[in-house]
């Protein structure tokens, strides 16, 4: 049961960091709005990433820490466009939301490999 819900998790991960990649065609014309359902989607990513890496039996616990310095560098990026701290313009808010979106998903997907359990790395 565990494995499906990694692979869902997975899936999960790929389809949302599509969404993030397409959500300036949306015909939506609030900046805040989009701003907002971009980080949505990019924190969702992040712990649909994290809950993958805890649940599976093939990846080691310390792949958690490389996802969760990602998730805290988008979260002072989020803090940053709450707070007016460096001037960022909506256009480069969201590709660097993507960004961190996108190497979310990597880590999703490469974790096996990078950070293999013991069982996991006999078997590749």
């Amino acid at each position: 049961m565990k494995q499906k819900i990694v692979i869902l998790f997975t899936w999960l991960v790929v389809f949302f960091t599509a969404f993030q990649g397409m959500i300036p065609t949306l015909p939506l014309t609030n900046e805040g709005t989009i701003t907002l359902i971009s980080a949505i989607t990019m924190f969702l990513v992040s712990g649909l990433t994290v809950w993958k890496q805890a649940l599976s039996k093939e990846i080691n616990s310390e792949a958690i820490l490389p996802t969760i310095v990602v998730a805290s560098v988008a979260t002072l990026g989020g803090l940053n466009e709450l707070l007016d701290i460096f001037y960022l313009s909506d256009i480069v808010g969201q590709w660097l939301r993507f960004a961190i979106t996108f190497i979310t998903m990597g880590l999703n997907l490469i974790s096996k490999l990078l950070y293999p359990t013991v069982e996991t790395r006999s078997l590749l």
